[in-house]
C-alpha cells in the first residue's frame, strides 16, 4: 500500500518505464481491438455492432466519437432530411417534439423583439432545419448572384403566402417590383452584418490597375506594419502558410497518415495503387476454399508469404517503382520489427505510433476488422492452415505504402518519402504549400485553379509566380474566411421565409429591423444552423 500524502507534501508520480519500439507496436495493435469492427467471416455473419468500441458512451456521443475517428457519417445528409420533410415523412409535430425534449436547443429563447413581436430561437432554427442555411464561399455567392440572380428573386421553396406578405409589406413602403424589394432586403442583411456592398468580382483582381491594387492593399495593412517588412500581403501569406504547414504535419498520426498528407498536397491518392494489391493478398490469405488461387506459403503468415511472393513479382518493375528490390531486401523478417522500422524511417515520433497505426487500420476498416477477428479467435478452424495476425497486415500495408509514397515524392519534389523531408521542403517553399492545399482541397475558383495547376506542373515553382498568384487570391481568401461573409446568404434566405410567421411584424421597416438585429443575437452560426 502506498504511503498517504500529507497536506503540504508533494508526491512525485512513479516514472513510467520506457517501452521498446516493439512493445509500442504491440500495445497499439491491442488497442485496435477497441476501434475496429468485429467482422467475422461472411459464412457465419448475421450482423455486428460497428460501434462496439463505444458502447460505454451514450448513443449520440458514440456516433460523434466514431465519426471523428473514422470520418464515417452516421446520419443522412441534410438535403435528404429536407426531402423527407417535403414528402411528409418528417412533420412539424416531429420538430416540436424534439425541441421540447432538448432543453439545450433553447427553442423558446427570444432572439430579438421587434415592435410587439418576439422572434424566438426555435422559429429561426426551424426555418434553417427545414429549408437549409448552408454556408457559401465568396466565389459561390458571386456565382449565385451573377448567374442565378439570387438576391433579386425568391428562393424556390418560399411559400406563396410568405411571398405575398413580403411584397405587400414592401408595397406599403412604395417598393412595387419584386426584384427591387428583395434587393432592398439583401442590402438590409448586409447592413445588419455591418458589411459593405461589393461589386468587384474576384477574377477582376488578377490584373488590377496600380491605383486599385494599392487601395485594396491598404485594407489589409496592419497598423504596425512597415515597408521594411516587405509587402504586407506577402507577410500574411507567409504567416498563413506557416500555420497551415504546422497544422497539417501535426495531424499526421492523429487525423492523417502520410498517404493522406500527400493526397492534400498532390491530389493523388497512394491508396488507389495500394488497395488492389492489398485486397488481392488479403482475400487470397483468408480464403476458406472458394478462391481459384491461394497465397503460396500462407501457412507462414501473410507478411512472410508476401515477402517470398514479391521477390519474383515483376509487376513493380513494370510500374516504374524505384528500388523496390533494395527495399524488399532490407525488410526485417519479423512483422513487428518491420512496422517499428518503417515508422522510424518515416520520421514519426514514437508518441504518434499508436495513432498512426489506428488511422492506417481505419483506412480499410473491413479488411482490418476481418484480420483482427481472426487474430482474436485463434481456435477458428481456418487459422490452422493460414494463421492471421493484425501485425502481418499492418506490416504489408506499410511496405506497400512506402513504395508508392516514394514514387509520389520523387515525381513531385525529388524527395525521399519521409515526414521530415517533406516538412523541410514546405517550410522552404511556403507559397507552394498554401497554393497546393488551396488547389487540391477545392478552395480555388476555376480562374485561379487553372493558373495554380500550370505552376505546379513546373518542377520547381517560381517563387515570384507563386507569390503573385497568392496575392491575387488574398482578397478572396480574406473575404471568404470571415464567418459573416459565409453566412450572410443563409440569413437572407431565412428572412424571406420569416414572412410565414404570424402577423405582428408586417411592415417592411420592421422586417428590415429584424434583419439588422438577428445577426447580433443569433450569432455567426446562423448560416450553419442547417
Amino acid at each position: 500500500m502506498s504511503a498517504p500524502v500529507t497536506p503540504g507534501s508533494t508526491a512525485s508520480p512513479s516514472p513510467q518505464p520506457l517501452l521498446e519500439p516493439r512493445q509500442i507496436v504491440e500495445r497499439a495493435i491491442v488497442h485496435l481491438d477497441h476501434v475496429l469492427p468485429g467482422q467475422a467471416p461472411i459464412l457465419n455473419f448475421v450482423h455486428h455492432n460497428t460501434l462496439h468500441g463505444y458502447q460505454h458512451l451514450p448513443f449520440e456521443q458514440a456516433l460523434a466519437a466514431a465519426e471523428q475517428l473514422t470520418g464515417i457519417h452516421a446520419y443522412l445528409p441534410d438535403e435528404q432530411f429536407h426531402r423527407l420533410y417535403r414528402a411528409g415523412r418528417i412533420t412539424d409535430q416531429d420538430l416540436a417534439a424534439v425541441f421540447a425534449k432538448r432543453p439545450d436547443v433553447r427553442a423558446d429563447a427570444v432572439l430579438v423583439r421587434v415592435g410587439q413581436r418576439d422572434i424566438q430561437r426555435g422559429e429561426a432554427l426551424r426555418i434553417a432545419l427545414i429549408h437549409g442555411a448552408e454556408a457559401l464561399t465568396l466565389n459561390q455567392l458571386v456565382w449565385q448572384m451573377e448567374e442565378l440572380d439570387a438576391t433579386r428573386r425568391f428562393q424556390d421553396d418560399v411559400p406563396e403566402t410568405a411571398r405575398r406578405r413580403l411584397l405587400d409589406a414592401a408595397g406599403r413602403e412604395g417598393i412595387t417590383e419584386t426584384g427591387a424589394a428583395l434587393d432592398d432586403l439583401w442590402r438590409a442583411c448586409l447592413e445588419g452584418f455591418q458589411l459593405p456592398a461589393f461589386n468587384l468580382h474576384p477574377e477582376d483582381l488578377v490584373d488590377l490597375q496600380l491605383n486599385l491594387a494599392k487601395s485594396l492593399l491598404a485594407r489589409f495593412r496592419d497598423a504596425d506594419a512597415t515597408d521594411a517588412q516587405g509587402p504586407i500581403v506577402h507577410q500574411r501569406m507567409l504567416a498563413d502558410a506557416s500555420v497551415l504547414i504546422e497544422r497539417l504535419f501535426a495531424s499526421v498520426g492523429a487525423d492523417l497518415t502520410l498517404r493522406g498528407l500527400l493526397r492534400i498536397f498532390t491530389g493523388q491518392d497512394a491508396l488507389d495503387q495500394v488497395r488492389p494489391d492489398l485486397i488481392r493478398l488479403c482475400a487470397a490469405h483468408l480464403d476458406e476454399g472458394l478462391a481459384a488461387w491461394r497465397l503460396p506459403g500462407r501457412a507462414e503468415g501473410l507478411y512472410a508469404a508476401w515477402r517470398r511472393l514479391t521477390g519474383s513479382d515483376l509487376a513493380w518493375s513494370f510500374a516504374g517503382l524505384p528500388r523496390w528490390r533494395e527495399m524488399l531486401a532490407q525488410l526485417p523478417a519479423d512483422p513487428l520489427d518491420a512496422i517499428s522500422a518503417e515508422l522510424q524511417r518515416l520520421g514519426i515520433s514514437e508518441s504518434r505510433w499508436e495513432g498512426y497505426l489506428t488511422r492506417l487500420a481505419l483506412e480499410l476498416p473491413g479488411w482490418s476488422g476481418m484480420m483482427n477477428w481472426r487474430q482474436q479467435h485463434p481456435q477458428y478452424p481456418a487459422n490452422q492452415d493460414s494463421p492471421v495476425t493484425l501485425a502481418d497486415y499492418l506490416a504489408v500495408r506499410l511496405c506497400l505504402d512506402r513504395l508508392w509514397i516514394e514514387s509520389l515524392c520523387r515525381e513531385h519534389w525529388s524527395l525521399t518519402g519521409t515526414l521530415p523531408a517533406l516538412r523541410d521542403y514546405f517550410i522552404a517553399h511556403p507559397a507552394e504549400a498554401l497554393i497546393r492545399y488551396a488547389l487540391y482541397e477545392g478552395h480555388l475558383p476555376e480562374y485561379l485553379a487553372s493558373r495554380a495547376r500550370a505552376l505546379i506542373l513546373i518542377p520547381r515553382m517560381p517563387g515570384n509566380s507563386a507569390g503573385r498568384l497568392q496575392r491575387s487570391r488574398r482578397h478572396d481568401l480574406d473575404l471568404a474566411a470571415q464567418p459573416s461573409r459565409r453566412t450572410i446568404r443563409g440569413s437572407y434566405r431565412a428572412w424571406q421565409r420569416m414572412a410565414a410567421v404570424p402577423a405582428g411584424a408586417a411592415s417592411w421597416n420592421i422586417r428590415r429591423r429584424i434583419a439588422h438585429a438577428l445577426p447580433r443575437r443569433f450569432g455567426s452560426n446562423a448560416g450553419a444552423a442547417g
